[in-house]
């Protein structure tokens, strides 16, 4: 069991980067999943460079994975750790947290599939299982260790915003039109809608990296659309998440 996870990791990590990578031999019907995502443009797609936070999941889910089997190490080994970090101080995370850990990550390398043959429909079932998944884990997290929970909270984050991502490009794939509503409101409804589950999360679990993760796909959004008007939402949109960050923090520490 505590050598599951790295593997299960290492694993994924390879499958999605010989599926992703541009002109791997391996690629999911010949495209990249920024092509496809280009192939479904709209107001809320950010610049590609947006994605490269997976870099720092993975990364997260190598230290996830050392961290479980550092607990079989010699207590000299552990104590090479600042003392904060000690894993003595923290609950030994519970098998099965850690099952339901792999089968996010073994999802997300299975969501590449339906996603590379426009599936989207069959990508976003995918997604919302591993959402389900990801919120359980996440609630039952708290009192883990640090890396741990940090690396729950980093993955969850992301996927709240890559499952309004994937609602938005759903839509889009089945030929939904905006009608009369102007595009700037469709931009105010999805932005808003993370916001909110932002805020959720900031405010009842005090986690700071989720929201940090919402700032970041804004930062994004903001320098992919020059739109005077979206960009002004964005900038509101992010005002309002530092401001809900100073308030957590504030009644958290009275």
């Amino acid at each position: 069991m505590k050598y599951l996870f790295l593997i299960i990791t290492v694993l994924t990590i390879i499958f999605t980067w010989a599926v992703s990578i541009p002109g791997s031999p391996y690629l999911i019907n010949n495209m990249t999943q920024a092509d496809i995502s280009n192939m479904f443009p709209s107001a809320i797609t950010p610049a590609p460079i947006t994605f490269s936070i997976w870099s720092l999941i993975y990364l997260s889910w190598i230290m996830v994975g050392i961290s479980l089997m550092w607990f079989s190490l010699p207590d000299p080994l552990k104590n090479l750790l600042p003392q904060n970090w000690h894993f003595s101080k923290y609950k030994k995370t519970p098998k099965n947290i850690i099952l339901r850990f792999c089968a996010v990550v073994i999802l997300t390398g299975i969501w590449l599939v339906p996603w590379g043959y426009l599936m989207i429909g069959t990508s976003l079932v995918v997604m919302i299982i591993i959402l389900g998944i990801l919120k359980y884990i996440f609630q039952n997290s708290r009192d883990l260790h640090p890396i741990v929970r940090s690396s729950i909270e980093l993955t969850l984050g992301w996927i709240n915003i890559a499952m309004v991502a994937n609602i938005t490009v759903w839509l889009l794939s089945i030929g939904f039109q905006w009608g009369n509503i102007p595009e700037i409101y469709w931009v105010i409804g999805v932005l808003g809608l993370a916001l909110g589950l932002t805020f959720y999360y900031q405010h009842k679990y005090w986690t700071y990296i989720i929201s940090l993760v919402y700032l970041w796909t804004l930062l994004w959004v903001w320098i992919a659309h020059p739109s005077y008007n979206q960009r002004m939402v964005v900038i509101i949109l992010s005002i309002a998440t530092f401001i809900s960050m100073i308030i957590s923090y504030c009644k958290k520490n009275k």
